[in-house]
């Protein structure tokens, strides 16, 4: 009996750890804000983006890897439908935690992206919205 009840604790513990990693796999806003996601404000960015790269999804399913230089420009390489691309430009966080992307080249030249971040435990976040509960978030990898 003592080796059933020893079998079920581990599995109990098994499906708990599970549960931990898949909690943030969030697909809107209002999903990451009940599980406990908090948005992030100006420093917090900052501390985490500058001098760092960052890796993660588009919105159309891109996979993108953006340094964030800490003199406010960024470069970056990416990947969609078995094509490469590159990308260049300058970023600023607003007082408010809106971080801002201005293209530098391209078709998209001069094009501002603005959108925030969130934390959930030490996964990072990014939302075109604050408010929008129903806003896609996309999960970021700081590389270092």
């Amino acid at each position: 009996m003592q080796i059933v009840f020893r079998l079920l604790r581990i599995m109990c513990l098994a499906l708990a750890s599970f549960g931990a990693n898949v909690a943030f796999a969030q697909a809107n806003l209002g999903e990451l804000l009940d599980a406990g996601g908090k948005q992030m404000s100006k420093e917090e960015i900052t501390s985490a983006v500058s001098g760092n790269t960052i890796v993660g999804p588009s919105l159309t399913g891109a996979i993108n890897n953006t340094k964030y230089n800490p003199d406010g420009t960024y470069t970056g390489s990416g990947s969609s439908g078995g094509s490469n691309y590159g990308y260049f430009g300058t970023w600023t966080v607003e007082a408010d935690g809106q971080a801002c992307a201005v293209n530098g080249g391209g078709s998209n030249r001069g094009v501002k992206n603005c959108g925030y971040w969130f934390k959930a435990s030490d996964q990072l976040f990014s939302c075109p919205s604050n408010t929008d509960r129903s806003a896609p978030v996309l999960k970021r990898t700081r590389q270092q």
